[in-house]
């Protein structure tokens, strides 16, 4: 009997480690993307005075609608 129910906690434990886990890296992710996203959103006009070489041409350049 102690060894089942020693199993039954071990997987209990091995299950609640791995929900953990996704989590963890879940909210990584979500940090890192929040952290791009603010930091385009609020450094986008400084870039804008720029002049420098840039790949897109400023009149076709992409902007994003501030809520």
């Amino acid at each position: 009997m102690s060894g089942s129910s020693s199993n039954q906690e071990k997987e209990k434990r091995e299950k609640i480690k791995s929900i953990l886990k996704q989590a963890g890296i879940g909210l990584l992710i979500g940090l890192i993307t929040a952290s791009l996203i603010r930091f385009f959103l609020f450094f986008r006009s400084h870039w804008k005075r720029k002049k420098c070489f840039l790949p897109i041409p400023l009149e076709k350049e992409f902007t994003f609608p501030v809520l």
